[in-house]
């Protein structure tokens, strides 16, 4: 297969606190970059790196340190709807913040990693979490991208909104939509690159490739690894879940997991 020795971009689907196994996966990536160098390297975090899995707090850690890591290589973290839950969280927005700690949600989990009593009330724990949550990581998630355009393709969480122009897209749907987007079989102005719905494997379609493989369910955390700026030769490194929570390993997951409404956090 050509590996490109110009540009290599790693994307990484949706973490979602899964420390152990996402650190094993920026070891793969550190290793192939050694064995296939390239000129310019790129890494997208397709965003939700929180919440359900046993470290999310650990996960955010790793990402923080990775530009001294790795200073020629270019971070990207994209911010997901489970990101964006705690962001509003720790600004005060109460409404969103209760829904985010339901168990379908998987906050707590969050709150735990950060040693934070998961019970606290909603009034308190704006304040909490301002205080608990070390600063650069919060510095960490008010620089995560919606998206990334490079004119080719598109990276974001979930998805675009087909007939949209790109420039036109709306938050809302860069963060929750799927029926509308996974299912549309028309032309898109970008290729799009994205996670939030869950698959048992890397779903490749002609104008979208889906790299969220249910690491929040207890699967395994994929990486799709783009070498040029074309989409061929294509490669997926993945990691298996060996650490889930019970509750969520033991969740039903079909093809096509069943998710909450669009609207929950």
């Amino acid at each position: 297969m050509y590996l490109d020795p110009q540009e290599r971009t790693y994307v990484i689907g949706d973490p979602h606190g899964m420390r152990l196994e996402f650190d094993e996966m920026i070891q793969r990536i550190e290793d192939d970059l050694g064995k296939y160098p390239a000129l310019k390297a790129r890494l997208v975090i397709a965003g939700d790196l929180i919440d359900r899995g046993y470290d999310s707090a650990g996960i955010v850690q790793t990402i923080v340190h990775l530009p001294n890591r790795w200073p020629s290589v270019e971070i990207i973290v994209i911010r997901g709807n489970h990101d964006t839950a705690l962001i509003e969280s720790v600004a005060g927005n109460l409404d969103i913040y209760r829904r985010w700690i339901l168990p379908s949600t998987g906050g707590k989990e969050t709150l735990r990693s950060y040693g934070v009593d998961p019970n606290i009330s909603a009034e308190k724990a704006p304040e909490v979490l301002r205080n608990t949550i070390p600063t650069e990581h919060l510095d960490m998630f008010g620089n995560m991208l919606l998206s990334l355009d490079d004119g080719k393709r598109i990276f974001v969480h979930a998805g675009i909104r087909p007939g949209v122009r790109i420039d036109k897209q709306v938050e809302h749907d860069m963060l929750f939509i799927r029926g509308e987007f996974l299912y549309y079989r028309g032309p898109l102005d970008r290729f799009v690159i994205h996670g939030h719905s869950p698959r048992r494997n890397p779903e490749i379609r002609p104008y979208r490739l889906n790299v969220d493989t249910g690491a929040g369910y207890g699967l395994k955390l994929t990486c799709a690894i783009l070498s040029g700026p074309t989409l061929k030769n294509i490669r997926f490194f993945s990691v298996p879940i060996t650490h889930a929570p019970c509750i969520w390993r033991d969740a039903p997951v079909r093809h096509t997991i069943k998710h909450p409404k669009e609207t929950a956090a």
